[in-house]
């Protein structure tokens, strides 16, 4: 038996130290190819250091500086995080008019969480943008079928409110399974009914 555990410690430590290096290998790989304006591993890059993925230390200074520069080059993800910085602040001045502009060029490219957010943009005024329910509600449903499980909440909830039960079920069933705790008390609530 002490043996098969030590097997196995051993074979843990030899697939860590396996992993840090192909994560060493693609960071590396990332930041060559960063260099060289791929705005796809500029973002990769950005992402990393950002929320301290793939073994990376989290440096949120560099990680705006790597996300800033795939948003310019037009990368859907990079303006959507660029947008989420500044709407929290982070690693940049607190400046939701600017969060939205980021947002709102991801959204023109049908990025599903920039969508969501722009919904929501334009449900509450925020960044400065006129309060428009229609709008609103066209974008949230793009969201929802980009797969973005907030987004599939809160159109299934709209689709409840307006009486539209079995539509209303469907995308609270999308979310749900993505985890969204929401979605799954009000599928409860509904199936109580």
């Amino acid at each position: 038996m002490k043996l098969k555990n030590v097997i196995i410690v051993v074979g843990l430590f030899v697939m860590a130290l396996f992993s840090q290096t192909l994560f060493a290998d693609a960071i590396s790989n990332w930041r060559t190819d960063a260099e060289n304006n791929d705005d796809v591993a500029q973002c990769k890059l950005g992402l990393s250091y950002l929320y301290g993925l793939n073994n990376v230390e989290t440096n949120i200074g560099e990680g705006v500086k790597w996300i800033r520069k795939a948003a310019n080059l037009g990368n859907a993800e990079a303006q959507y995080q660029l947008g989420m910085c500044y709407s929290s602040g982070t690693g940049v001045l607190k400046m939701p008019s600017e969060a939205v502009k980021w947002w709102y060029k991801s959204a023109d490219q049908a990025h599903a969480g920039a969508l969501y957010m722009m919904a929501v943009a334009y449900d509450c005024g925020y960044g400065g943008t006129k309060i428009d329910s229609l709008k609103a509600s066209l974008l949230l449903e793009g969201a929802a079928k980009g797969g973005d499980e907030r987004a599939q909440y809160q159109f299934g909830l709209r689709l409840y409110k307006a009486n539209r039960q079995a539509d209303a079920v469907f995308w609270l069933k999308l979310s749900a399974k993505q985890g969204e705790e929401d979605a799954k008390k009000l599928l409860q609530q509904i199936s109580e009914q």
